[in-house]
């Protein structure tokens, strides 16, 4: 078979391809301005919203994901943390209780976690890992002082979701910010690891719980879908999982693959828990979509609590709870 170039045509296909792209960066500039005019009724409606998940998937076709997204809160999702006390609390007393926290950004979401679950159930042994793929961050959250904003990227105050009591209960004032006081680091540990690496486990250890929240969605989702198949390998035979902040299609495909049981409890308060993510719907790759409770497959999509059930051989440390 013979193959003629013509020439030029390799310009003419990328001048079509940057065109393609430069109209649909317009289409969706656009339609936002649009949307941002519209009523919250009109939003709401079932036509608009179908429309909203067709602009969302535009944009994630679009964006180019940004690892480097640092911004984050105490107290981010309230709902979720009273679900991870409530599991816990099937705890015996006196438990030893091992939570593995993956991609935290600045630590916040750690030092709520310590507080949330130790005001709750002071009699148990609570060992938090936090890892991270970056040294700084470690060193960061390790030193544990907040001001309120600690980077460029944070619009607004990081203790913006957190009360006046909590603020007292949580912090000393220290001359370059707010410092977290001992009785919260007690039993923290940090780490740098990479999520994706396939030793993981034999370097951090079987967990009660694992909870990956806001970073795999900064990934192209071929190595979202990796990375959160390696952090499951932590999770013990019958210890939960939590993921939020990450694209549906994704982590429903993981946990239907794996055959994880989705945690229904307060599964609307959940997922209307963080509202920085709603709101970033439909306009930013990652934003969070409406619950649909229509679609035959809800419960798997918009769960971001599981219960990881399968057979180990080595013994599963700490609780065993049920959904």
């Amino acid at each position: 078979m013979t193959t003629i170039t013509v020439p030029g045509a390799r310009s003419v296909r990328s001048g079509f391809v940057k065109g393609g792209r430069r109209l649909g960066r317009m289409y969706l500039e656009v339609a936002a301005v649009v949307w941002r005019r519209s009523s919250t009724a009109l939003i709401n409606s079932r036509p608009v919203q179908a429309y909203g998940n067709h602009l969302h998937r535009m944009s994630r076709q679009r964006a180019g994901r940004d690892l480097s997204l640092t911004h984050t809160f105490f107290f981010r999702n309230r709902p979720q943390l009273e679900l991870i006390v409530k599991l816990l609390n099937k705890a015996p007393h006196g438990s030893t209780i091992d939570i593995a926290v993956v991609g935290w950004s600045n630590g916040a979401e750690i030092y709520s976690i310590s507080y949330a679950v130790r005001r709750e159930r002071p009699d148990v042994d609570l060992r938090i890992t936090g890892l991270d793929v970056s040294r700084n961050m470690v060193e960061f959250a390790r030193r544990g002082v907040y001001r309120e904003r600690n980077a460029a990227e944070q619009p607004s105050s990081i203790f913006e979701r957190t009360s006046a009591k909590e603020m007292e209960e949580m912090f000393t004032h220290e001359p370059d910010g707010l410092s977290v006081k001992e009785a919260l680091r007690r039993g923290v540990s940090w780490r740098v690891a990479d999520a994706t690496d396939e030793r993981l486990v034999e370097a951090v250890g079987i967990q009660d719980f694992v909870i990956a929240n806001n970073f795999l969605c900064h990934m192209q989702p071929n190595d979202a879908e990796k990375c959160l198949r390696n952090i499951s390998r932590l999770v013990a035979p019958g210890g939960h999982l939590i993921a939020s902040g990450i694209d549906l299609e994704v982590r429903s495909k993981v946990a239907r693959d794996l055959d994880w049981i989705p945690i229904t409890d307060s599964i609307h308060e959940l997922h209307e828990g963080d509202p920085s993510l709603r709101a970033g719907w439909p306009f930013e790759y990652w934003g969070l979509e409406p619950l649909n409770p229509s679609r035959a497959d809800w419960r798997m999509r918009y769960a971001s609590v599981f219960r990881v059930v399968r057979t180990r051989s080595e013994p599963a440390p700490g609780i065993r709870t049920e959904a």
